[in-house]
């Protein structure tokens, strides 16, 4: 059973909410009625007496919203019980009415920006799409509009492992309130570092922005990436590495990827740009690699990696090494730590 606000704005216009729910099941047939009136009962009901309590005079907006987005989730199959994406549903459960006072100013730009960032957080895996609801959890009382709580989310996207978001997300939390700018790095408000402190530390990627610049750091093994297409991984064939502009890109017979990696996580992402021949033996970083021990040196520090001895290939950026094996599908990266 539907009550309460939710079933009075479907009642003023029912006409058009049945019109619209047609017209969404005419295109994708497998929207069962009954799958969307439970997700109305169990899911779209309690949210919209949050938002109530937050704002009645929006409530009809905040249906609108939520009805229209729902059914173009569902025929997505990103909302209701057969779900493939489950932690959207959980946020529609948990975070959104957690942030009713935020979501009735603009229910559609929130709803749909939570769901869009768990749907592609969750497509690198669950993990960490499951890390970002959390985080969102945790800082969502501190964000007083819209525009911050969507900025704080791309902040809580990156350290959530996606580093391709990382200098979108640097520029994006420069302009966060300074609050905001510790709680997003995992820092107690006012605590070490002042926001100036913290944005040099912020220039080294392998940097903990917890972690005093000055500590003594070594090299390690910071992220394997990659593997066989034939095991989920993304290579047919063993890689290879480059570099071209500052970027390392791994490659092989049939495509490239960009690395995208620092202290919050790694990932490969599709590039349709021509890779550059050869590879960097020197780097950006000077790194020093003794081929076939494995040792690695840069700057004043040295360690010897015997798994990496006798690379096919590395490359490196200012910061990053990366080095490939001739008999591994795997894409190996070294940092200064």
């Amino acid at each position: 059973m539907i009550e309460g606000p939710l079933a009075e704005v479907l009642a003023r216009d029912r006409d058009r909410y049945n019109a619209r729910f047609a017209a969404a099941r005419a295109a994708d047939r497998r929207l069962a009625p009954e799958a969307f009136l439970r997700f109305l009962a169990e899911t779209l009901d309690p949210l919209v007496r949050a938002a109530a309590r937050a704002d009645p005079s929006r409530i009809d907006v905040v249906v609108e919203a939520l009805y229209d987005l729902s059914l173009k989730l569902m025929d997505k199959d990103c909302l209701g019980p057969s779900s493939r994406r489950p932690l959207i549903g959980e946020a529609w459960q948990k975070l959104l009415p957690r942030i009713a006072g935020l979501l009735v100013r603009d229910p559609g730009r929130v709803a749909g920006a939570v769901s869009n960032a768990l749907f592609h957080l969750a497509e690198d895996g669950e993990t960490a799409a499951a890390r970002w609801l959390a985080e969102m959890e945790r800082l969502a009382p501190l964000c007083p509009d819209p525009d911050i709580f969507l900025a704080a989310g791309q902040v809580a996207a990156w350290r959530s492992g996606q580093a391709q978001y990382r200098e979108s997300a640097l520029t994006v939390w420069r302009g966060l309130p300074d609050d905001l700018k510790y709680e997003t790095l995992g820092l107690r408000t006012g605590s070490g570092p002042s926001p100036a402190e913290l944005e040099q530390r912020l220039a080294d990627p392998w940097q903990d922005p917890a972690r005093d610049g000055r500590a003594e750091k070594t090299l390690a093994l910071t992220a394997r990436l990659g593997g066989f297409r034939g095991f989920g991984g993304v290579f047919l064939q063993p890689p290879r590495i480059a570099s071209s502009n500052g970027s390392l890109i791994a490659r092989d017979d049939r495509a490239a990827w960009l690395i995208f990696a620092d202290r919050f996580g790694a990932t490969l992402r599709r590039w349709d740009g021509q890779p550059p021949d050869g590879q960097d033996p020197e780097g950006e970083g000077d790194f020093k690699i003794e081929k076939h021990s494995g040792r690695i040196a840069k700057g004043g520090l040295e360690v010897r990696f015997e798994a990496l001895a006798g690379p096919s290939s590395f490359a490196s950026t200012t910061s990053t090494l990366a080095l490939t094996l001739p008999l591994s599908h795997y894409v190996f990266l070294v940092a200064e730590v």
